[in-house]
């Protein structure tokens, strides 16, 4: 069987990760007390620390791929089996349709029928306008059916551009200042 969702590759980087980090902290994750947080005063505990957080990244990145490779197999597995059904539906549609319309053809009057399991009927859709794809509006402002619609919106490069340049804002503008976010990265 091929592996198009590439479980294979990720169990090998399971075995792989597991065999190097997890023997250090897997008891952690069964008896972590969250209540407690790490003393983080010197390097060598900044290590440890962000090892712990990159391998929690770890196991909900592993925990996630496997749960999407089972979705995958599942959503494939019923769209086979509602393709499959939808098929068979077409088997019975068609000479329903058929029928119904031959009915309603020979008298118009007769739009629907009731059965015990459902109905089945026709209707006359309303109709509708269609424009040709390459027709273009711009060219035939004068048209009577042709409307223009103006969009205003706000140019904020330009009043970065203006405020950088000169420091001024526009009395609807103000200047929401950045924040430092701590960010954390785990290496591959």
């Amino acid at each position: 069987m091929n592996d198009p969702n590439g479980m294979k590759e990720i169990m090998a980087d399971d075995l792989n990760y597991k065999s190097v980090i997890q023997e250090d902290f897997t008891d952690e994750l069964e008896e972590f007390d969250s209540s407690l947080p790490p003393v983080v005063q010197d390097e060598d505990a900044a290590q440890t620390a962000l090892a712990r957080l990159v391998f929690r990244d770890k196991e909900i990145a592993r925990i996630e791929a496997r749960r999407d490779f089972i979705k995958n197999q599942a959503d494939e597995w019923a769209n086979q089996q509602i393709e499959k059904i939808e098929v068979q539906k077409q088997h019975f549609l068609l000479p329903l349709e058929s029928f119904m319309k031959s009915i309603n053809k020979s008298n118009p009057k007769i739009k629907s029928l009731k059965f015990p399991y459902g109905t089945i009927g026709v209707r006359q859709t309303p109709q509708k306008i269609e424009i040709d794809d390459d027709f273009k509006p711009e060219e035939h402002a004068d048209d009577p059916f042709v409307s223009a619609k103006v969009t205003y919106s706000v140019n904020k490069a330009n009043i970065k551009k203006v405020m950088k340049n000169t420091g001024e804002l526009p009395e609807y503008a103000s200047v929401v200042p950045g924040e430092i976010k701590f960010y954390f990265k785990g290496n591959e």
